[in-house]
């Protein structure tokens, strides 16, 4: 049979099986957990040392359900700790504005690489350029081949003359007509009851003029301009 263990000892060995198990034991428990790794323990022993401890404020104790519950004592942060979780606290704010830099460069940074991904890369430009360059000469052939060239040949612009006397002399029709239906109310029943009348059936007097000047000096500008004189060459120079 073994020696018990002396009573610092045994106070080490409860402390420890409290700090492993960071919660409250009642002494049964206690004993079952210290009593398979030492058989020599004696139950009286083991709660001599437990009241020793609570005296000594390393434990606290509380009777529940008639039996006392013991716990470590929660150790208040020292002026040490404090100062250093200070220290740390002013170490932390300049790193967390350096992050926060970070974050908006790195926000800056993320939109300008879309921006990048977005644009075409330098053998897709490449291949852009030169098929804007093919159809620009094409165009410019083709201007070339127009150079000196009526593009209104003499049948669009008699088609044209056609279509524009015909409308002038309809609107001359509707315009005699209108005027001689004023004429005939008028002289029975009035200017103010006439104008009474038109409305109510719906006489549109179409009296806007038709300019026969403007339109006949915009034909033969146009004829001017494209059978006598050519595009510039000064174009193809380039």
């Amino acid at each position: 049979m073994g020696k018990p263990k002396p009573h610092t000892e045994l106070r080490q060995l409860i402390l420890s099986h409290f700090a492993q198990h960071t919660r409250p034991l009642s002494l049964k428990q206690l004993l079952n957990t210290i009593k398979p790794s030492d058989s020599n323990l004696k139950n009286s022993s083991v709660e001599n040392s437990l009241h020793a401890l609570v005296q000594e404020k390393l434990l606290c104790s509380k009777l529940l359900n008639n039996q006392h519950i013991y716990w470590p004592t929660q150790k208040p942060n020292d002026s040490s700790r404090r100062a250093e979780i200070d220290e740390l606290d002013a170490k932390i704010q300049p790193l967390q504005s350096q992050f926060n830099s970070l974050q908006d460069r790195i926000s800056a940074t993320s939109l300008k690489l879309k921006e990048l991904d977005s644009l075409l890369p330098t053998n897709e430009l490449d291949s852009h350029i030169e098929n804007l360059q093919k159809t620009k000469q094409t165009l410019l052939e083709q201007l070339k081949r127009l150079e000196g060239q009526n593009p209104i040949s003499q049948e669009v612009k008699s088609n044209v003359e056609k279509v524009y006397k015909t409308c002038r002399d309809n609107w001359r029709k509707r315009k005699r007509l209108y005027l001689d239906i004023e004429e005939v109310f008028v002289e029975n029943l009035g200017k103010a009851h006439f104008n009474s009348v038109k409305e109510d059936i719906g006489i549109e007097p179409d009296l806007t003029p038709f300019n026969e000047d403007a339109t006949s000096k915009l034909l033969a500008a146009s004829e001017k301009q494209y059978s006598n004189s050519a595009p510039s060459k000064k174009i193809f120079a380039k």
